[in-house]
């Protein structure tokens, strides 16, 4: 199984693991993120791609999170 520091932030902030390398997480909308690498993660809102990201810290998931929740 994938993990990595970026996949333990999310599971320990109320993301659910779907997939070896997909989270999701429900508040209003139906919010996914996939890894491509372990570095590059796809957003998503409903099955539509919104959004692309490369994180190399954990402050850069942060970040997008902030965004998209």
């Amino acid at each position: 199984m994938f993990q990595n520091i970026f996949t333990d932030h999310l599971t320990t902030t109320n993301w659910v693991r779907t997939s070896p390398m997909g989270f999701h997480y429900i508040h209003d909308m139906v919010l996914e993120i996939f890894f491509d690498t372990s570095n590059q993660i796809e957003v998503y809102r409903k099955d539509e791609r919104i959004g692309t990201h490369y994180i190399s810290v954990l402050k850069d998931l942060e970040d997008v999170l902030k965004i998209i929740c």
